[in-house]
């Protein structure tokens, strides 16, 4: 398990996943897109995923929510 490490500013995708859930609560809908991308491998992704694209329409970005939604079929496809 790694954690965190502030001074980065960054996630590196492996991470514990609960970190994750303060990053899609915080951070605006589209960075935290770019750090649940990081995850794509990880059992949980779509859990994940499903969390930003609701925040996404939440904050009314809805085309750009659209543009995830055909990224994540990709990375599930494979």
């Amino acid at each position: 398990m790694v954690l965190y490490h502030a001074a980065s500013g960054q996630l590196s995708g492996n991470e514990d996943m609960s970190i994750l859930h303060g990053f899609i609560a915080y951070l605006p809908s589209a960075v935290s897109f770019a750090e649940v991308k990081k995850f794509k491998r990880r059992p949980r992704y779509l859990e994940f995923f499903v969390r930003v694209a609701r925040k996404g329409l939440a904050d009314g970005n809805a085309e750009l929510v659209i543009t995830w939604c055909i990224d994540a079929e990709q990375v599930l496809v494979k």
